[in-house]
């Protein structure tokens, strides 16, 4: 029996979901040998050595820990926010604030990048640039959210907000 396109289209969209919500519950051993914070820190650590960037980090957490399940969620979101600036901006400064209140994680992301897609939805985005809708869909099902300000060549403003559960 043949599957007919639209069918296998179907099927490969399910396995990336899949995939992708798998890779959310995989939990980084960094975040528990250091801890959150310690993990975010020793993230743009290491990718400030290996990339041209430079990192500046804030965080307001008072040393708190979040359940583990978050912990992994939010460094997932980092990573691959960063991960997206680094293939796609042209950024040479990266400044990222990690602030929680009671029940969300807010991140914010601010690059000097003078590339980005002329505009952010699924339809308008490069494929090198998917991670942002991606990202945007994932954090949905989270209950949370991705917002983007962008100005041509003056970089971008990512706005990430995950509930805390």
């Amino acid at each position: 029996m043949a599957v007919g396109w639209q069918e296998l289209q179907a099927q490969v969209a399910e396995t990336r979901r899949e995939i992708r919500d798998l890779a959310w519950t995989i939990r980084p051993p960094v975040i528990d040998e250091l801890g959150f914070e310690g993990a975010v820190r020793q993230l743009l650590i290491n990718w400030d050595a290996c990339t041209n960037l430079k990192f500046a980090l804030h965080v307001a957490l008072d040393h708190r820990r979040m359940g583990a399940l978050d912990e992994t969620r939010a460094y997932w979101v980092l990573q691959e926010a960063l991960a997206n600036i680094i293939r796609c901006t042209n950024a040479t400064q990266v400044d990222v604030i990690v602030a929680a209140t009671e029940n969300r994680l807010n991140i914010i992301i601010d690059d000097d990048g003078r590339r980005f897609p002329r505009a952010f939805g699924a339809d308008d985005v490069p494929e090198h640039q998917i991670a942002l809708p991606g990202m945007r869909e994932s954090l949905a099902l989270l209950g949370g959210s991705l917002e983007i300000e962008a100005s041509p060549g003056k970089g971008r403003t990512l706005f990430i907000s995950i509930p805390l559960s």
